[in-house]
């Protein structure tokens, strides 16, 4: 049994992961913040430490006495690309430093994201170790915290894990294009072509981290030049459906009679961005729909092998996509969110 650290563990993906790490038997710590939504993760074997990412000492504290830390917390998109790299590169920091001031360093598995190594061309696949190009601002935090992190890892055993797109029960993100088709009987695609995507359920992806923590290879010192020659693996599953055939995967979980596929042109969707980028200052807050989504949106390709995962931590899908996207859509029901 381990004691275990997991930042951002109120969170979709935090959640699950302290749920599993839990009924295996680990001890569990979570960093929250003071604002945070804790109810789900009270539990007689849970610790709640509660402190932000950017107080050096609370991160501390929660290090403190870990085998292990699960880096979760970030920001997905914020009003500026300050708050992003304060956050999500700043932030990492902060726990990567706390974890080499301990006699013993724990190992660390930073949960980045495929945003941080950016696209690729269409018709290939982009391998864990491709030189990272981000496109985006959010893309680009989190590489900056791939960067601090590797340059502790002569001191700190660490991993780092960049899943494609995150599905499955209690998802917010995807939920919006699952009513979309649902309800309006409408698959919006972004230009004439779609990209390929990467995507991976939420339970496949705790059960990868925890491998990774425990037989994956880590990044080495060397690697602070920036480049990804070990310790990365892309979390997706090894097929890669464009946005169109992901509508039709949708069309088919949510159990539709018809589904209309419509293609908008380019500028529409930056369009669309830039008035939701405007909105969300208006309002204060971020909105899921801004331009820094759309580079991503309108990026050639985002298809990234899963390959080193399978080789190293024996990954694969307990069910085909097609099975997880329609328990995800039953479990949308059953909350009364579809």
């Amino acid at each position: 049994m381990a004691h275990v650290l997991v930042t951002g563990a109120s969170g979709f993906i935090g959640g699950h992961l302290v749920r599993w790490l839990r009924e295996r038997g680990h001890r569990v710590r979570c960093l929250v913040r003071p604002t945070s939504r804790t109810d789900g993760l009270r539990h007689p074997d849970v610790e709640l430490c509660t402190s932000d990412l950017l107080d050096p000492d609370g991160v501390q504290r929660a290090v403190h006495g870990a085998d292990c830390v699960f880096h979760l917390a970030a920001l997905t998109r914020a009003l500026d690309r300050t708050t992003l790299l304060m956050i999500n590169g700043r932030g990492t920091a902060h726990v990567a430093k706390a974890c080499a001031a301990q006699s013993s360093p724990p190992v660390l598995v930073v949960v980045s994201s495929i945003a941080a190594a950016g696209p690729t061309h269409r018709g290939s696949v982009k391998p864990d170790d491709a030189v990272p190009r981000p496109v985006s601002h959010y893309g680009r935090s989190k590489r900056a915290g791939e960067l601090v992190a590797a340059q502790l890892a002569d001191r700190v055993p660490t991993t780092v894990v960049r899943p494609g797109i995150v599905f499955g029960p209690g998802d917010k993100d995807l939920l919006p294009m699952f009513r979309s088709v649902r309800r309006w009987h409408v698959h919006a695609i972004a230009g004439l072509s779609s990209p390929p995507l990467s995507l991976i359920h939420v339970q496949d992806l705790v059960e990868l981290l925890e491998r990774a923590a425990q037989q994956g290879s880590r990044l080495s010192a060397a690697e602070r030049d920036g480049s990804c020659r070990q310790g990365y693996y892309f979390a997706c599953r090894p097929e890669h459906p464009d946005y169109l055939e992901f509508g039709r995967l949708l069309h088919a979980a949510v159990g539709n009679r018809f589904t209309a596929y419509v293609h908008f042109p380019t500028p529409i969707p930056w369009l669309c961005g830039g008035v939701g980028e405007l909105l969300g200052r208006w309002r204060g807050r971020a909105f899921s729909l801004n331009v820094d989504k759309i580079r991503e949106a309108t990026a050639d390709s985002w298809a990234c092998s899963c390959a080193a995962a399978q080789r190293d931590l024996g990954f694969a899908p307990r069910q085909s996509l097609e099975e997880q996207l329609r328990w995800t859509a039953h479990w949308y029901r059953q909350q009364g969110w579809l």
